[in-house]
């Protein structure tokens, strides 16, 4: 709790009208209209109640710039406000123990700009409003509320001239401070809106015309011991964060690879002393600690990583990833991997798509008995489903090595038909699909080039039926090929190759890793042209080891496994020439288990080349993905 003066009118000394430059406030400041000076010369009255909602208020206002703020409230989170002090070593707040219940108590908010009444009593709602109304005090109104079985809240900005009748739905039913709804979401959000509203207000921008209203049913009762991951600890994830927390929810983790900046402090109140830390980590390590939840953090950073790129100086004369490259041409270091993809499919009315858009597929013990969406027919308007698909796309590579430093940004679009003619998309058994593929980097925003990329890739199913051995045997074929015709030799420095509008090694031509080549490492081959073909013999066995443990099965729920020998040749070119991409292909061959669990196909994929070993395991089976 903290302490309260008998004083309870602060004296300002006088501010310079002038804001003084301020690093964390640098990102906001470059916002068109934004009047950071009209921020840090206010002063804003608040009344809370016993929840978490005037807290969360005040922290966010005070890392938004807002310097003074006077509040009233029966009780104050230590650690919000804790929080609220150290991310603005200039926020002053004056605070009083109590409810707002009588005109007495209005010199608190002496000098006021507005005041922001997040209480639940009908008699705070009442005085101030009519405050506002005499004084033309705006007075912003929030709270969240329960009624029946419904929940929800209100956000209201009142202003002298705004004595509309919605404002009975604005005061609260109980006159007096009684126990009252609070969900520590809504307290999030309505902070949220509500300094929002005030940040209007003080900027002489326009606020909501009406009330800001949401409502929901009454909410069952919650598993809390569940575990969830959240994806990205900044201004989002903190907030996530810290909702999940006041849910009660005990298990989460978070995934972020960027480190805290100082310009990231106007949103990201956590990180007040954690400048150049990881921001996952950081986050996880104050939820634990404040709320004694077992948060945890995981970041985008690899160690002892090897790029097949050119910098390794015992190879001067040779490009790293071409066909005929030594293996050990790469350079090692550390870096991040951050990338970002979203999907856009539209299903063209044909075939399986005409008139199903989300299709069910009946299955038994892990196989297909009906609802096949494809394999009837190689005419499209007969059998398969045709997609158009739109995928944007971001990545930022950078790896720091002993001889050379990497650091490609890429974004762009990918735009594809995509026609899938297989029976079952998860574990197919008859059929085919077809991919073509343009992706595209306009070298817009900070892309490190300009690159375009085609590819095409066609499968094919066909089942040999079950045997006594086997319930299933599938001989499942691939074929793939990429040409970047964007890819430019300039000429060559120092025995390098200088090449123009390349794609990364991870978005072009490129051959190696978990789902072509797995024998070989990550990205091994690249060029300007490549060619891709594999053969897998699908056989799922009738027999079923984990039905002889029925306590097992009924968390892990493998209904089959399934074992696939397979092998696969490529090759990388610097042009695409049907001669030269089938001359001195690169060969693995090996084997893979995979299994059906809860609706989803797992698989170890194990395979074997001239240059070693390498292991697959990756969720869903290998081609089309």
């Amino acid at each position: 709790m903290y302490a309260v003066d008998d004083e309870i009118t602060p004296v300002y000394p006088e501010r310079e009208k002038k804001v003084p430059f301020d690093d964390r406030l640098d990102r906001q400041l470059r916002i068109h209209g934004w009047d950071q000076a009209a921020l840090d010369g206010a002063k804003i009255g608040v009344v809370g109640d016993n929840d978490l909602l005037a807290s969360l208020y005040i922290m966010s206002a005070s890392a938004l710039g807002i310097n003074n703020i006077s509040a009233i409230a029966p009780v104050l989170d230590e650690t919000l406000i804790d929080t609220a002090k150290r991310v603005n070593p200039r926020f002053n707040l004056m605070y009083l123990e109590g409810f707002y219940t009588h005109p007495a108590m209005d010199d608190a908010f002496n000098g006021c700009n507005l005041i922001v009444d997040l209480s639940h009593y009908g008699l705070a709602n009442k005085l101030l409003l009519e405050k506002g109304y005499r004084e033309n005090v705006p007075i912003v109104r929030g709270y969240c509320y329960e009624k029946d079985d419904q929940q929800g809240f209100k956000v209201f900005t009142y202003r002298k001239g705004r004595e509309w009748q919605e404002l009975e739905h604005i005061v609260s039913p109980n006159n007096l401070p009684n126990g009252h709804f609070d969900d520590g979401v809504f307290d999030i959000i309505v902070s949220g809106i509500v300094l929002e509203e005030t940040k209007s207000i003080l900027m002489n921008q326009k606020v909501s015309e009406s009330i800001i209203s949401y409502e929901r049913s009454k909410l069952g009762s919650l598993e809390k011991d569940q575990r969830i991951l959240v994806t990205g600890s900044g201004a989002l994830g903190v907030f996530v964060g810290l909702g999940l927390a006041y849910s009660g929810f005990l298990d989460g983790t978070f995934l972020d690879p960027d480190v805290a900046e100082t310009t990231n402090l106007n949103r990201q109140v956590l990180f007040y002393d954690a400048v150049g830390d990881s921001k996952a980590e950081t986050l996880a390590r104050r939820l634990s600690r404040f709320f004694n939840i077992n948060a945890k953090a995981q970041i985008g950073y690899f160690k002892d990583a090897d790029s097949y790129t050119d910098g390794n100086p015992d190879f001067p004369d040779e490009r790293a990833g071409s066909n005929d490259s030594d293996e050990d041409n790469y350079i090692e270091g550390d870096g991040w991997d951050n990338f970002f993809r979203l999907r856009f499919k539209y299903l063209l009315p044909i075939g399986h798509g005409k008139d199903t858009i989300i299709n069910t597929y009946v299955i038994d013990r892990g196989l297909l008995k009906s609802g096949a969406t494809g394999g009837t027919s190689w005419n499209p308007l007969i059998s398969g489903r045709t997609y158009f698909e739109l995928l944007p796309f971001y990545r930022w590579q950078e790896i720091k090595g002993d001889d050379e430093d990497i650091d490609v940004k890429t974004n762009g679009l990918e735009f594809s038909l995509f026609r899938d003619n297989r029976d079952f998309v998860p574990n197919p058994s008859k059929g085919s699909a077809l991919r073509v593929d343009v992706t595209r980097d306009f070298g817009w925003l900070n892309s490190s080039d300009s690159w375009t990329v085609v590819q095409t890739e066609f499968d094919k199913y066909f089942a040999l039926g079950p045997s006594e051995t086997f319930r299933q045997r599938v001989i499942a074929f691939d074929f793939w090929t990429a040409y970047s015709p964007t890819w430019e030799v300039e000429g060559v420095r120092d025995g390098q190759e200088i090449i123009s509008n390349r794609p990364p090694a991870y978005a072009g031509a490129t051959l190696g890793g978990i789902w072509r080549m797995r024998a070989f490492p990550s990205q091994r081959f690249s060029d300007k042209a490549s060619i891709y073909y594999a053969l897998e013999y699908r056989m799922i066995p009738k027999w079923n080891p984990f039905n002889n443990w029925p306590w097992l099965q009924k968390y892990i729920g493998i209904e089959w496994l399934q074992f696939v020998p397979f092998v696969e040749v490529g090759r990388v070119a610097p042009g695409w020439n049907v001669k030269d991409l089938h001359s001195g292909m690169k060969w693995d061959a090996g084997l893979g288990l995979r299994l059906w669990a809860k609706g989803l196909v797992a698989r170890i994929d194990v395979a074997g080349s001239d240059e070693g070993f390498g292991v697959a395991m990756m969720v869903s089976q290998p081609f089309q993905f």
